[in-house]
This record gives structure tokens, sequence and C-alpha cells, in this order.
């Protein structure tokens, strides 16, 4: 009860203060008002148009909490996700507790709370904490019955599983496929032995992943009909083929725990309650559209037609979305990388090393298995992964008891990879804190010898890490720290740390993105002072846990660090963060909305607008070619009669044709740094409301 208070303290926190954030939340808000007012219950709609996109089970959440908690707004929008994110910690803690005891699974439960990535979703009306908390159940429910620590029928879990996967998948669609992911890498990675054994996987994989092999060439050589099409090139055994190779692997890796009576029940449950709706869909769109749709929504994915990143995107995002924990985890991946070449299910009625070992190698399978899964599309976002933080908390709460002593001592490699980051980001705290007062951080100057100083900039780079390396391998050399280690470890990263500043932060290669460097700018305290209380609050607790047994301070200290952040920073966030939602300008021109007909955006997003306003936002048309902006908006101010059209435009968009379309074609009614509101010529119904306009930055412009 105390951490599930801590959760709702710290998730729940001012959490009605903040409007919805454009574009997704204003989104699934309206869908679920939508029904929860007397529309569809299958097809979902928004803006007067239908939303198919996902499927419905998150959008039933919130209509139902609209009609349980009274008039929809933002607060009953978000307790779905805040419900979700409840039974997420919940099933972190009792797996936790299930397998490895209390220590580590209420650790874990405390460890999830406070992370930044879990923290911002679940007070956020997105589908995602949803979708992770079914499917993280799914998931657990496999590995509670690979350790032999499930609590009811044996056999049963991979019933539950079905079932939980079914409805992740109503939630989310093809993303559920995480759920086969995780156990073929666990088969993969540590029990590839046991799959060997058998002579027909190790025939039938490979013909599969062969066939798959052969379609990739073929579709390499064969021509584009028609030309230019991409979508018939490649034959269904390119997917088909190593679809069936993983089955393969996970069937004959995991042949002691295949009952097949109750994987295909499984199964055809995972089927039915995952796919009817996509039925009635393709029924209700038709043929075409509904390919269009899902085409969109895989293919179009995978080519990165939204959220293109790089492919090492979740490598560097995990240190900020997992943040302070994160300095951990490569080192909980290593202390639980071992075979699990073991007769499963387990049968032992208490846990054991046995239990330790298989549950070791699941939990990096999941991890790693949600992390790969979202790296093959070229679309990601860092909310995709937040499947994978159930495992990550549980992987760094058992480091954590693994470091405080018990029957299982962690070795020197996990231990010199936790320092080893650790001593990293303090190094990288003290070159920030090099930073010069007299110089704001923002874009260096020009310099002809840049090229050479991005030279000295890599090489500092290098120098860091090596130094970091050496630090924590003379802290911990035997398995054991000594003072004599600890103090050459400690006096090579300050070296290294105070040297590498010397040779960058004057150059001025290090800069900060410019929305960043205002933020450094209007801090009340320098950034020298930013960087050692960070430094002190999270490097330190640190050391502490690696260098010595006081583990449990460490960890409560952290924790505590980040509550105080939340709740420090929150209020002072809040300003920033509501600049992304069009709350504020539809307050001020709220009675103007309901006397107009028609409402327009020019370069700006409706969503929020749809939402506070409760009306339909129509976008205008793009300019056809050889035509301007400024006639697209004369033609919607003309289009009705005098006080009957709204138009929202973007200021970019109105600083560029302000004289073209006023004073005689419009009246500005109100504006702010991001948008300006204009009404056609003022009507007989139009008389007694007055113009508003709000201050703001842009007033000079």
């Amino acid at each position: 009860m105390l951490l599930l208070g801590f959760y709702c303290s710290l998730s729940a926190y001012r959490l009605s203060d903040l409007p919805l954030v454009d574009p997704d939340e204003p989104r699934y808000a309206a869908a679920g008002r939508t029904m929860a007012e007397g529309g569809d219950w299958l097809i979902p709609e928004f803006n007067g148009q239908p939303r198919v996109n996902k499927p419905p089970l998150f959008y039933w959440l919130v209509a139902l909490s609209a009609r349980a908690f009274g008039p929809a707004d933002e607060v009953t929008a978000r307790l779905p996700s805040l419900f979700m994110g409840a039974l997420m910690l919940f099933l972190t803690v009792y797996l936790g507790t299930r397998i490895y005891g209390d220590a580590t699974g209420y650790l874990a439960g405390l460890i999830l709370a406070t992370t930044p990535l879990c923290w911002a979703i679940s007070r956020t009306c997105v589908i995602d904490e949803t979708f992770a908390t079914l499917l993280c159940a799914a998931i657990a429910c496999l590995m509670l019955g690979l350790t032999g620590r499930w609590p009811w029928r044996p056999n049963t879990s991979v019933l539950a599983a079905g079932v939980l996967a079914g409805l992740a998948f109503l939630a989310k669609g093809t993303a559920t496929l995480i759920v086969f992911c995780v156990p073929l890498l666990f088969v993969l990675f540590f029990r590839f032995r046991s799959f060997y054994a058998q002579p027909v996987g190790r025939f039938w994989a490979p013909v599969w992943l062969g066939m798959g092999v052969l379609g990739v060439l073929w579709g390499l050589v064969a021509p584009l009909d028609p030309p230019g099409d991409l979508t018939g090139r490649f034959p269904a055994f390119v997917i088909a083929g190593p679809v069936m190779a993983a089955f393969c692997v996970i069937y004959y890796g995991l042949l002691d725990y295949w009952k097949p009576r109750h994987w295909i029940v499984a199964l055809a449950l995972f089927l039915v309650l995952g796919l009817w709706w996509y039925v009635y869909l393709w029924s209700y769109l038709g043929t075409q559209r509904f390919q269009e749709m899902v085409h969109y929504e895989t293919a179009g994915r995978m080519r990165g037609n939204v959220h293109e990143e790089l492919p090492v995107y979740y490598l560097y995002i995990m240190l900020g979305v997992f943040f302070p924990w994160s300095l951990a985890l490569p080192a909980a991946l290593i202390a639980a990388w071992r075979p699990a070449n073991l007769p499963l299910p387990l049968e032992s009625k208490a846990p054991s090393i046995a239990t330790y070992r298989v549950a070791d190698a699941f939990l990096v399978a999941w991890v790693l298995g949600v992390v790969l899964f979202f790296t093959v599309p070229a679309a990601k976002l860092a909310y995709y992964i937040l499947p994978a933080m159930p495992a990550a908390a549980l992987l760094t709460a058992r480091l954590f008891t693994r470091l405080a002593g018990g029957c299982e001592a962690v070795g020197p490699r996990a231990k010199q990879a936790l320092l080893f980051l650790v001593l990293l980001f303090a190094e990288c705290l003290v070159v920030m804190a090099w930073s010069p007062a007299e110089e704001p951080p923002g874009r260096p100057p020009e310099n002809p010898d840049r090229i050479w100083q991005l030279v000295l900039l890599i090489a500092a780079c290098l120098g860091l890490i090596a130094a970091a390396y050496a630090a924590a391998r003379a802290m911990i050399r035997t398995g054991e720290p000594t003072l004599r280690g600890i103090l050459t470890g400690v006096l090579i990263a300050a070296a290294a740390a105070n040297l590498a500043a010397w040779i960058v932060v004057p150059s001025r290669i290090v800069q900060l993105p410019n929305r960043w460097a205002r933020v450094v700018e209007a801090a009340p305290v320098p950034l020298w002072t930013i960087a050692a209380v960070t430094g002190l609050c999270f490097c330190l607790p640190w050391a502490v846990a690696v260098l010595t047994r006081y583990v449990r301070p460490a960890a409560f200290a952290m924790a505590g660090v980040f509550a105080a952040l939340v709740w420090g920073l929150v209020p002072i966030a809040l300003p920033h963060v509501a600049d992304r939602s069009n709350k504020v300008i539809v307050d001020d021109v709220g009675a103007w909305a309901q006397i107009v007909e028609k409402l327009y955006t020019v370069g700006c997003e409706e969503e929020s607008l749809v939402y506070y306003l409760k009306r339909v936002v129509q976008e205008a048309r793009r300019p056809k070619k050889g035509e301007s902006r400024s006639q697209i908006v004369r033609e919607l101010l003309d289009s009705e009669p005098p006080g009957k059209v709204l138009l929202f435009i973007h200021r970019r968009y109105y600083a560029l044709f302000l004289d073209d379309i006023r004073p005689e074609g419009s009246r500005l009614l109100a504006h702010d740094d991001h948008i300006v509101v204009l009404l056609n010529q003022v009507g007989p119904d139009a008389e007694g409301l007055a113009p508003v306009k709000r201050k703001s930055k842009a007033d000079s412009e």
C-alpha cells in the first residue's frame, strides 16, 4: 500500500492542471468521449471521421471512465492509463516476489515507479500504457509457467497468456507479436542446445529460413509491376519463411514445456480475441480501404513513413527513459547472462538456483526482445519500448539484492561495467561544470580551425571512455574493492575529466540545443552547480551501492531524488508543456466558436481544438500549383456569410500574408505565441461579443 500510494503521488500529481497535449491525447480522448455520448462502440470516431488505425480497446476504457466518473475532462481521459500503470506496478512486484523474494519484488516496484518513461506515460491519455501492461502480463504468465512458479494448475499459464495477448492485440494490433519474439530469443541465447538436440527442428528451421532468403533474392531481381509499386514485388514466403523458422525454434527449443492441446487452445483464444474486430473492420471499409490501412500500419511503419529514426535510436534513448537506473542496466544484463539448459518447466516448490537461472535468462530475452523488435522498423518513438520496463526493473533490482550479499555474488565484470558507466557519467558532468560563465551555452562562434577542434573533441571523448574503464578496473581488481583501488580510480577519472574539459570547453565545441540553452540561461543557479548536485545525487549512491554493502539506502536515496525532482519541477514545467495544447486559446474564443457555422485550421494542429470546442474542425486544403496560402485563407473567410467562419492559423503563415487579409478581410479575435484566431467580417449575431487579445512574446512581430 505504501508503494501504491507513492506511485499515485507521483503519477497523479497535478494531473488536472495539464491540458491534453497535441496531437495524440486529444484524439484518444475525443474518440472515447464520442463513444460515451452515444457514438459507435465498434468504429471509433474523431472529428466526424472514422479512426480505425488502432483497435478500439483503449477507446472503450476512456468511454467507460467518462461514464463512471462524470463529464469527460483531462483527468477522466487519463484514468485508464493511471490504472494500467498501477496494474503494471502490481505485476512487477508480484513477479519479483514470486520468483526472487520480497526484497527484489518491492525494490523492482520502487524502481518502476521512479522510471521517467513509466511515470510520464502513466499520466498520459495514450494507448501505450494499456498495451504494455496487457503484453507484459502475457509474457509474465509464460515466465511463471517456465519457472514452475505459476500458482494454479500447470499449463494453464499458456491459456492465460493467450487471453492476455489477444487483449493486447485488441489494443495495438501487430505489435503484440513481441510475445513470440521473447521466447524466440530465450531459446536462441540460452537454450540453443535444447533446440539443436532435436533433429526435426534442425532440419525445418533452416528450410523455412532459406525460403525467406530465396524470396528476398527473387524480389530483388523481379521487375516492378506496375512500375514503382513495391507492394507485390516480394512473394508471401518472404514473411512466411522467417515466421515459420521462428516457430520451429520456439517449438523444439521448448519441447518439454510444449503441451500441444493447451498451446493450440491458447493460440485460438489469441486469434479470436485479437482478430474479430479486424474482420468486422474489413466488412465496414471494404477490401481496398482495409488493405491500404493494413499496409500503412505495417509496411509503412517498416519503411519509416512516420517517426523515422536511426537504427541505434533505442541504444541511447534507453539511457534517458530509464535514468538513473539505466546506469546499472548493462551490468544487470551481464550478471544475468548465463545458460538455462534445464528441463522445463521447473517443478521446484520453492525458489532455487535453477529458478533464478531460468528467470534471469528470460528477463534478459524480455528486454532484448522488446528493444530489437522495435529496432527493425524505421518508425520509432521512445515510449514504444515501455513493455521492456518491468523486466529492466526486475533485472536492476536483482543486481541490487545480489550486491547486498547472499548466496549469489556478482562477478567483477558486472561491477566494472556499472562503475564504468557511473564514472563516465560523472566525467561528463565535470566537463559540463567547466563551461565558462561569461559565454552563454548556445551555438559556438564560427572558427576556421573547426576541423581540428572536432578532432580534439573525438580524442577527448575517447580519452574519457578509456579513463572511465581504467578507473573501474582499478577500483575492482579481484572482485572486491580496496581503499587503494578506490583512490586510484577516483584520481584517474578526475584527471581525465579535467583534461577533457580543458581541451573541449574553451574551444566551444560543446553546445546545447537552443531550447535547452534558454532553460540553462534562465536557471536560478549556475551550470556547474547543477552538474555538481546531479553528480552527488546519482553518481554517489551508485558508487556506494557497488563499493559497499549499503545497497538499499542507495536505492532509496535515488528514488527519493527522483520524487523530489517530480514534485519540484512539475509546477515549473507545466506552462511549457501547456504550450503544446490549444486549450488556452480555446478558452478565449469559445463563445465565438458557438455562433459560427464552420471552423478551419491553416498550418496548426486541430486535435485539441476538436476536443475542447466539441466541434468538427476542418483543415484547409493544400495550395495548388501557383497558388498562395493567402488565397486559400481569403477563400475560407469568404465562403460563408459574415460572422460565420472562424479560422485558426499558425503564426508562421499568418505573418507571411498579414497585409493581404487584414484589415478588410477578417477580424483578429485572439492570439498567442503559436496561433492566431480570425473571424470573417462581423455579422449581427456577433455584435455582443468583444474580441480578446492575449499578451505574448510574439506581439512585437
